[in-house]
């Protein structure tokens, strides 16, 4: 007896039905989800009107569903038993793993994909649904059924995955070699099938090969517009390596080999895809395939679509010209090779050439070429190395502009010719591929533009390294300088004294006398020397100067992508290709043609702004290209600076040691006089002028420096060697203090705020299984922190606002390493660890405490109730930062997020409003206070949760965002928006890199 016809929203036990997915040729599929565990399963469901041969094609899809398992392949469920009452016709349930990204329709469907698909997405769909068909062939399963509709997408890890479903038609070889039933889908069925002829595997090449046609070119191969059962005639004639056949207006069907213009693919992949095609797409079945290659005896299609995937391509963008440069790696081919092979390409010299990874890294000379090639990433559009001519620093074209297709060029030539519906769809079609991929080519080349600002960047930190190296060189130096100086001064005032006294020994007088013109030409020397130290102020000043260039390149307007007027424009043409898509459908004849003025427009305005922003872009990227240049000639300079300084050193050092010399050489004569005088006064009679000596002597000796007294009897040579030992350690002791006294006064607060971001930025982070790090630094407080973690850069602000002394360990906050968690059970960022082992966790608790504990800058106001009002603000603000997660994340569901944002900027308006009653650049005043630092991570971050323009309606708080800029704390411990846009996404994913950039 049959049960009931099935009611929507019906629930079975703790499963809810949540919507009907689709319905196939023998029911309906719906989503299921558990109210408990928020599992998802796709359930397929029997119609009633089904006749024993349908059943028997049912029973038949379970039980092969049910024995294979592969990745592109949808896995087949148990069915729950509280489902088991709603089955039809005592037909079973098929329970599936549901695929939340929809089926390759779907993304075939969408109006920027008219003209095919991204060569990633192609060659992604390559490799999934070829090996799902090698997998159900090796199975000795036929589909039989393969499009579109039944190949489904999964988000697994962050990846598209494709996997084969609905395996109704599906027969299987072991009930024979050859099939004669079948009742499919006849646009992408092999002419065997629809004509009721055996069947063998060879019916699921042509299918592929028509699904892989189509999301290369976005229509079907073989007269598209027409049924099979009327083309059939037409193409059955085709050549052996025909892949295409349109009609043209006259009504005659013309075949090409190639792949027509225009489509997403690069150079090097289109050749071996065409081959790909032209053994899939055979008439013959027996042909079709190519037979069984020889080495892998796998079937020649599928021996050549290894081959497609395995290839190490590089894609170079020439940012001289725009035009992208696809280049198929030799085995083991060194840089070198592939850099000979684009001078030959781009006329650009391998001596100019700069390749630039989108971090800004350079490619390693040393390392073989494919170190351009990601693993698992494919095509051009997917990673792109960026080519910069270093002869050049302005970049004024010529431009190479991306080709008008034929058709479109027509209706822009002809703009008010009336067209048939038909022939303006598939017209539209290209123009809207047109005015996406000139939104997409400006948005690589602003990524080059920003690769160029980051490799800019890199330069400039190498060359604050440089400075900060000879800065600390010169401080000695004049340590050194001084100390010398004034062991020369104090020298002579000694000499003079002694002058009174005389001397007996010529021998020594003479020693003296030399000394003191040796001092004088010294003094001389060092005048010279002291010249030299002046000298890296002034270069010093230039380096300053470019600093605050790059700081104001960085703060340009043009530094950020300035294509949201050319994204208004694509949305315009894919409405109205929406809109004639529509019109296709209505049967009333007086629709039937239309001009192409609207689109045109669209068109025009689009190449007109895409005009204007290049020009911006390669303004500004000139202006990153000279900063670069400026750099690069400051090198030599401070080469030579630090040469000079070495040289200084030696001389000094020489100096000294000379000196030295001299000292011991009037020791020896003193001791020799001493010696003498010693043995005469052990005799009976002492000559009175010696006796004078003796008194002289010891008046002398009390004033001459210890290493220049003459030694009493009993003194040793060690007792001498002490002294001058001690003479050693004052000279490290006041070079040690000059070089502290320079890091925290010549460097100042930049050297300090720059150490910091370097520590955050620069450390990779520690994950399970790795090793505790050492105790925490003397007179240090270590952070435990997360570098994009806005909450744990509430705390890095506070640290480097008050100066503080700190280090800084990264966590994997999504594999937490077992220490970390013995520290902290909680697992949070930011954490505090003082020397003692004290832990302190929750970034306003750890804010305030380092307020405390470190008196100096304090951040927090010493009034009770001015920081009870800070404490009232920061749980205001806590009320607003969920909002900047709930609308990306909901506006990547393909949810409505109106309403979120209307109470985004509803809350930011409160904020606005606190500002302008308060009439201050910050929120307590006209200076930061802790409060500022609470807030501002969030704001930071506003334009990679695409919440910029916000800021529009508070125009207070967007000031308050400009002050906060140019705060030194906010400049040492933010990151690009680029960094966070990577850095979002892969956490968004479920793999989070939060190594990015490192």
């Amino acid at each position: 007896m049959e049960k009931p016809p099935f009611r929507q929203n019906q629930v079975c036990g703790s499963w809810l039905m949540k919507e009907r997915l689709g319905t196939g040729g023998f029911g309906h599929v719906y989503l299921y989800q558990n109210q408990e565990s928020s599992e998802k399963i796709a359930v397929k469901l029997c119609r009633l009107e089904l006749n024993a041969k349908n059943k028997d094609r049912w029973s038949r899809e379970i039980q092969i569903m049910k024995k294979l398992k592969h990745l592109n392949v949808v896995t087949a469920k148990d069915v729950p038993d509280e489902m088991m009452h709603i089955a039809l016709n005592d037909l079973p349930l098929l329970a599936m793993e549901y695929c939340s990204k929809g089926d390759l329709r779907k993304l075939l469907s969408k109006p920027e994909n008219c003209c095919g698909l991204k060569e990633s997405e192609v060659l992604a769909l390559l490799n999934d649904v070829g090996s799902g068909i090698q997998y159900l062939h090796e199975n000795k399963i036929i589909h039989r059924d393969l499009k579109p509709e039944n190949i489904v997408l999964q988000d697994i890890n962050g990846k598209l995955v494709h996997k084969i479903i609905d395996l109704g038609y599906a027969k299987d070889l072991d009930q024979g070699s050859l099939c004669t039933s079948f009742v499919g889908t006849l646009q992408y069925l092999a002419p065997e099938l629809f004509e009721g002829k055996s069947y063998t595997v060879t019916v699921d090449y042509w299918s592929f090969g028509t699904m892989i046609f189509e999301c290369c070119c976005g229509f079907r191969p073989f007269l598209h517009n027409l049924q099979p059962v009327q083309w059939t005639s037409k193409v059955r004639n085709k050549g052996p390596k025909d892949i295409m056949a349109v009609e043209d207006m006259n009504g005659e069907v013309r075949f090409s080999t190639h792949l027509p213009y225009p489509n997403n693919l690069s150079r090097t992949l289109l050749e071996p895809l065409e081959g790909l095609l032209q053994l899939m797409l055979k008439w013959d079945p027996v042909q079709r395939g190519g037979g069984l290659n020889p080495d892998s005896k796998q079937p020649q299609c599928f021996a050549i679509l290894d081959q497609i995937l395995n290839m190490k391509v590089v894609h170079i963008l020439n940012m001289t010209t725009t035009q992208v440069h696809s280049f198929l790696l030799a085995p083991d081919e060194g840089l070198h090779p592939l850099q000979q092979r684009i001078e030959t390409e781009t006329k650009i010299e391998l001596l100019n050439q700069e390749l630039l990874q989108e971090t800004g890294v350079t490619l390693d000379p040393r390392k073989p070429a494919a170190q351009c090639v990601l693993d698992g990433v494919r095509g051009w559009d997917s990673y792109i190395v960026y080519l910069f001519d270093k002869s050049l620093t302005k970049y004024s074209g010529p431009l190479t502009a991306r080709t008008l297709p034929e058709s479109v060029n027509f209706i822009v030539r002809e703009t008010r010719t009336q067209l048939p519906l038909s022939t303006l769809k598939k017209v539209w079609g290209e123009a809207v591929s047109y005015i996406c991929g000139l939104r997409e080519d400006y948005s690589r080349l602003f990524q080059g533009q920003r690769a160029a600002m980051l490799s800019l960047l890199r330069y400039n930190t190498n060359l604050t390294k440089f400075k900060n190296m000879m800065f600390s060189f010169s401080q000695q130096l004049k340590a050194k300088l001084d100390f010398f100086k004034s062991s020369i001064q104090y020298d002579l005032e000694k000499y003079s004294d002694q002058m009174q006294y005389g001397i007996s020994s010529e021998k020594m007088l003479k020693a003296w006398q030399d000394n003191e013109e040796k001092a004088a030409a010294f003094v001389q020397v060092l005048f010279c020397l002291f010249l030299k130290v002046a000298e890296i102020g002034h270069l010093d000043e230039e380096i300053m100067a470019l600093h605050s260039e790059i700081v104001e390149l960085q703060r340009s307007p043009y530094a950020r992508r300035q294509g949201d007027v050319m994204e208004q424009l694509q949305e315009r043409a894919i409405e109205l290709y929406r809109q004639l898509k529509a019109k296709c459908k209505m049967p009333d004849p007086q629709h039937g043609y239309s001009d192409s003025s609207e689109m045109v427009k669209v068109i025009v305005q689009t190449v007109q702004n895409q005009d204007r922003v290049l020009r911006d872009l390669y303004a500004h990227l000139s202006k990153i290209l000279l900063s670069k240049q400026k750099i690069i000639d400051l090198f030599p300079k401070i080469e030579r600076k630090l040469d000079s300084i070495k040289e200084a050193d030696s001389t000094v050092m020489q100096m000294q040691i000379k000196r030295q010399r001299e000292f011991w050489h009037l020791l020896k004569i003193a001791c020799a006089q001493n010696t003498t005088r010693s043995s005469v006064s052990q005799s009976a009679e002492m000559p009175s002028s010696l006796s004078t000596w003796n008194q002289t002597q010891a008046q002398c000796s009390s004033r001459l420096p210890m290493s220049l007294q003459v030694p009493h009897e009993g003194d040793s040579v060690n007792h001498l060697l002490e002294e001058n030992q001690r003479y050693l350690s004052q000279l490290t002791s006041l070079l040690q203090e000059t070089t502290e006294e320079k890091s925290e006064s010549i460097m100042v607060y930049s050297s300090r705020v720059t150490l910091n971001k370097i520590m955050a930025a620069s450390q990779k982070c520690l994950g399970k299984g790795s090793a505790a790090p050492g105790p925490v630094p003397k007179d240090h407080i270590r952070l435990y922190s997360m570098r994009f973690c806005p909450f744990a850069q509430r705390t890095r602000l506070v640290l480097t606002a008050k100066g503080i002394k700190h280090d800084i360990i990264n966590i994997n906050l999504k594999n937490k390493p077992d220490w970390f968690l013995e520290k902290n059970p909680l697992g949070l960022v930011p954490t505090l660890e003082t020397q003692s082992g004290q832990v302190i966790y929750e970034s306003p608790i750890t804010c305030d405490y380092l307020d405390e504990v470190y008196p100096q800058k304090k951040l927090l106001p010493s009034d009770p109730f001015e920081r009870a009002q800070q404490k009232m603000l920061l749980e205001h603000f806590s009320k607003v930062t969920p909002y900047f997660y709930k609308i990306p994340v909901s506006r990547a569901k393909g949810e409505d997020v109106s309403a979120l944002e209307a109470e985004l900027k509803e809350k930011l308006s409160q904020l606005n409003e606190t500002l302008v009653k308060k009439k201050t650049k910050f929120f307590a005043g006209d200076s930061i206070t802790m409060i500022d630092y609470m807030i501002w991570p969030w704001f930071e971050r506003m334009e990679m949760f695409e919440q910029k323009l916000s800021l529009d309606s508070t125009p207070q708080l967007k000031k308050w965002t400009e002050h906060m800029l140019e705060d030194p704390s906010v400049k040492a411990t933010m990151f690009s928006t680029e960094y966070y846009k990577v850095f979002y996404k892969s956490y968004m994913e479920g793999n989070p890199n939060y190594d990015y950039g490192l």
